[in-house]
């Protein structure tokens, strides 16, 4: 992606940010300016006509004339690319916006969670609509350069639809735009369409413009002579103007001398201006206007010359009408004008014929060939059809491409190779079927996979059989059927021919995955060591660093299945690293990026996991990877679940097709989400499924959610028997993290069916796993019954340290209640540990953490602290509300307790005409073993310090206590 510190691309930005030099003043042209204003106060005006019309001259001349702020974006081929278009489009916004501060460089992916380049406008639009923003124009200037792309197409009718309406949209094109929301905004009369029939000079225009050059002598007879030669055409009136102007006043016979025999420039174009150059100077434009990119180093290397650069300044700087001129690094870039370059390629390829153009695009490719300019050199050969060297650009770029995410560049370059030629090149295939299975298209992948395997074998070519099945390999992994691509990949290292390194170590990369896959771990470790080893002789060094980053990658993720995350997380790290070093590109990293977020929560690291999962999907968005950002965005839903914030899960997930998310995670999130009888049916789905494909995870991991399910809708049985079967062949496969969330579970079950000694053992290999670890998040994790296990683990002094440290970094307000059951146990130690974790998960929970460390330290009665305690833990009182009773209003710790207990524990059923009932005065004064009298002293000394003597009833005092902050919102009783 361009950036904006980069000085070529700076050029580049003040090139293509900015109008066309104009060849001179125009003429205001009232008539069209009329138009243009009537034009305004639609929602976009539209210029369609042919080259040479004066589209950019009117457009830049009335957007000048209204004074409004201007965001000029001038197009050409290469802004076909999505995320090309929106980067100069925010970058032309934030420039002649500067006000618009929430434009940074480039474009702002506020929100990665849409999947499409729609997050990048409706950043970019939320960023305009914002205060401040005032009446501006939006040119999008040579239109037709993009007009094919459907992607583009897109992106211009979401600006037509959600468009401030202080931003005017100009767009100019040579052909016509036809689309969807224009063919809405035209049919109610919301565009305003100029055509060729518009645009072209009336009679009365023209007259003003040759006067405005100085050209008055003229007669009615030559006026009407360069009227019916120019046909209205703006460019050939200047260059007639340009031709006439200092001849002297014979205009007459001047004009007699133009011939007419080609379109109305052409004859202008040879006879007076290229025939009055040199024959040198003649052969040089000829032969450089065919340059996909004109350099010096370009034209010297195509005319084996030396003298290029002074000969393109002079040109330019005599004729900057018919050139243009650039800068690339410290080399300027040339170009002709379009109706120049069209004349000087069909003059030589009139004379020269075919196949003498057909040898110099061939020479031109080979020229940017060697300077390693492919995109230019594949150019030259699709032009001189030369399909043989267009075929080997794209075997030698296609790799490097679509790891670097440009899968529609090698799309359009294998749109432009002839299908007769493709069909007979293996290699060719094998890219098609790659572009097609990044675009989620298996089935046709694998058909054309079939018949590149056909070719390679009927030439016995070893490498590419290899290389075929290993495409297939990895479309039998997308298609969830490990058994199958494990065959595939042992037949493949079968037929790899002698010295292939580079392709062993690949499939040996892949083996990783596959056994892995399958639960065959010790030959997956086995696989990385044989690709790291055959990586140390491989010849391709940028290749063979992306292995070794894929190979350390997938190693990390066998690792996390085994359960050893902190191995995990720095081999995931050390691959991450090496994508970043070595900018092995960015498909890789947002893999890397992917797995190290997950590993994050894994060991219940939200905070650190989420903000990598963002990294990665706005690099997925803005290399158009919906597929992958799909799958990021369900691994966001599942990671948001975990860490119980069911909004934002159910806010993210709502943008992602369920079809992009594993089956087990798809079924926890309904789950969690209650969606039981659903999560159900869903599992059994991928029960049989896993059978058939031969995935042991997948088949564990189904029944450990069955399990779940029949425990959370009260099947004893089912849920025993399911969870049972999914801890056996966890623990036969050795995944540990999976095998301690399902241990987790069940010990629940033991403990509700009172099997303690069973319970207890589950419960404690559980913990001790996580311990060894510090893995604070559990596989399939719920919160209430983490918090229940907890209470029976500090109970039982079962890695206690440990589970004190999960309770405060995971657990929330909603599950202090499973600790209150600890302050009534007789071990006086456990109360106190009880109380400590109470306070702690109420400290961390408040508005200032850690506020509830000193809260009761000065209160000596055990008792009356362990109640006060339990009005926490019950969500009466919140830390902040007891250091305001006691700091603002001075109340004693009893008093405290007492206020709790008479005047919080309100409901409707004991409100009696606003005041308390004698019974319940009469009943808390027993329970205190205090007399009624004593209690009323007691509240007559809490209302005196709270100033209460205006409210008599419970429900007026508990509303001042929440209007004082003494008790939070979600503390509202049943009362009404």
């Amino acid at each position: 992606m361009i950036t904006v510190s980069d000085p070529i691309a700076h050029a580049t930005l003040l090139a293509k940010l900015s109008p066309e030099p104009q060849p001179g003043s125009l003429i205001p042209r009232v008539r069209l300016y009329e138009r243009l204003e009537i034009g305004t106060r639609r929602r976009a005006t539209i210029l369609t006509a042919a080259a040479g019309y004066g589209k950019t001259g009117l457009l830049s001349s009335y957007v000048s004339s209204i004074g409004w702020p201007t965001i000029w974006y001038r197009l050409d081929q290469d802004d076909v690319d999505p995320a090309r278009f929106l980067f100069y489009l925010a970058e032309g916004f934030r420039q002649s916006l500067p006000h618009l501060t929430r434009i940074e460089h480039g474009v702002e992916l506020i929100d990665q969670s849409a999947g499409t380049h729609q997050a990048s406008l409706a950043a970019l639009i939320a960023a305009l609509a914002g205060p401040g923003y005032c009446q501006s124009a939006l040119v999008l200037d040579g239109f037709e350069a993009v007009s094919h792309s459907p992607e583009i197409a897109e992106i211009l009718d979401y600006l037509l639809a959600y468009l401030p309406a202080e931003c005017h949209l100009f767009v100019s094109s040579r052909r016509d735009i036809a689309t969807a929301q224009l063919a809405r905004l035209r049919q109610y009369g919301q565009v305003l369409d100029l055509t060729e029939a518009d645009m072209a000079f009336t009679d009365e225009e023209t007259r003003d413009l040759l006067r405005e050059r100085g050209l008055h002598g003229l007669s009615g007879d030559s006026l009407a002579q360069i009227a019916e030669r120019a046909q209205g055409w703006a460019a050939a009136l200047q260059m007639l103007c340009q031709r006439l102007v200092g001849r002297g006043d014979d205009f007459d016979g001047e004009l007699l001398e133009m011939r007419g025999v080609e379109p109305p420039i052409s004859d202008y174009l040879a006879f007076h201006f290229l025939e009055t150059q040199p024959p040198a100077t003649q052969r040089f434009m000829e032969m450089t206007a065919h340059l996909f990119q004109l350099t010096p180093g370009a034209a010297d290397n195509l005319l084996e010359s030396a003298d290029a650069g002074t000969m393109l300044d002079r040109l330019s700087r005599g004729h900057s009408q018919l050139f243009y001129q650039g800068l690339q690094g410290d080399e300027p870039v040339y170009r002709y004008h379009p109706l120049f370059q069209d004349f000087l390629q069909a003059r030589l390829r009139r004379r020269e014929g075919k196949n003498a153009i057909r040898a110099l695009h061939k020479d031109c490719g080979q020229i940017f060939e060697n300077e390693e300019n492919w995109e230019a050199a594949f150019h030259h050969y699709c032009q001189g059809q030369h399909w043989r060297s267009a075929s080997r650009i794209i075997r030698l770029q296609a790799t490097r491409l679509i790891g670097a995410g440009e899968v529609a560049t090698i799309r359009d370059w294998l749109s432009r190779i002839p299908e007769t030629v493709l069909e007979k090149d293996p290699w060719l295939l094998v890219h098609r079927s790659g572009v097609l299975r990044l675009e989620d298209k298996l089935q046709p992948a694998s058909v054309i996979l079939e018949r590149a395997e056909r070719l390679f074998r009927q030439q016995k070519e070893s490498d590419g059989i290899a290389r075929t099945m290993l495409e297939r390999t990895t479309i039998a992994f997308e298609s969830r059927k490990p058994a199958e691509a494990l065959r595939l990949l042992e037949e493949a290292l079968s037929v790899v021919p002698k010295g292939g390194h580079n392709l062993r170590a690949e499939i040996h990369t892949h083996l990783i995955l596959g056994y892995a896959t399958c639960g065959r771990f010790v030959e997956a470790a086995d696989s990385f060591d044989k690709a790291m080893s055959l990586l140390e002789r491989a010849d391709n060094h940028r290749a063979s660093l992306v292995l070794r980053a894929r190979a350390t990658r997938r190693l990390a993720w066998v690792q996390l299945q085994q359960g050893r995350i902190r191995s995990a997380l720095q081999m995931a790290e050390q691959a991450y690293q090496l994508c970043q070093t070595e900018s092995l590109g960015e498909r890789t990293t947002v893999h890397c990026l992917d797995l190290m977020a997950l590993i994050h929560a894994t060991k219940g690291d939200f905070e650190e996991a989420l903000p990598l999962l963002d990294r990665a999907m706005e690099i997925a968005a803005r290399r158009g990877l919906i597929k992958l950002l799909n799958k990021l965005t369900w691994a966001k839903s599942s990671i948001t679940f975990a860490s119980n914030d069911f909004a934002a899960a159910r806010a993210v997930s709502a943008f992602a097709d369920d079809d992009s998310a594993d089956t087990g995670g798809l079924g926890y999130v309904w789950l969690r989400q209650g969606r039981l009888s659903e999560a159900r049916q869903l599992c059994f789905r991928e029960m049989e499924d896993a059978e058939q494909r031969g995935a042991p995870i997948d088949l564990a991991c189904a029944r450990a959610v069955l399990g779940v399910v029949a425990l959370e809708s009260g099947n004893v049985d089912e849920a025993e028997q399911y969870l049972s079967n999914a801890v056996g062949l966890f623990d036969r496969l050795r995944l540990e993290y999976r095998l301690a969330g399902v241990r987790l579970h069940l010990a629940r079950l033991c403990y509700d069916q009172s099997e303690f000694v069973r319970g207890r053992r589950h419960l404690l290999e559980a913990l001790h796993f996580a311990e060894r670890e510090q893995c604070f998040n559990f596989f399939l994790w719920q919160p209430d019954a983490v918090a229940l296990l907890a209470a029976e683990a500090l109970r039982e002094n079962l890695a206690r340290n440990y589970v004190l440290k999960l309770c405060v970094r995971r657990l929330t307000l909603a599950q202090l209640r499973f600790f209150l059951p600890l302050l009534s146990e007789s071990d006086a130690g456990l109360r106190e540990l009880a109380t400590r974790l109470i306070l702690d998960l109420a400290g961390s929970n408040a508005q200032h953490p850690g506020a509830a460390d000193p809260l009761l330290s000065t209160c000596k009665d055990d008792d009356l602290r362990a109640r006060i305690v339990s009005a926490l833990a019950d969500q009466r009182l919140t830390v902040a509300g007891i250091l305001r009773l006691r700091h603002a209003y001075g109340l004693t710790w009893r008093e405290i307790d007492i206020f709790a207990r008479y005047y919080l524990p309100l409901r409707n059923t004991e409100e009696k005409s606003g005041s308390w009932s004698e019974s319940h005065r009469a009943n808390l004064a027993r329970s205190m073993c205090i007399t009624d009298n004593t209690l009323r002293y007691h509240v007559s000394s809490i209302r005196r310090k709270l100033k209460l003597f205006g409210r008599k009833g419970g429900i007026s005092v508990y509303q001042w206590a929440l209007g004082e902050g003494i008790i939070g919102q979600f503390t509202e009783f049943q009362a009404s």
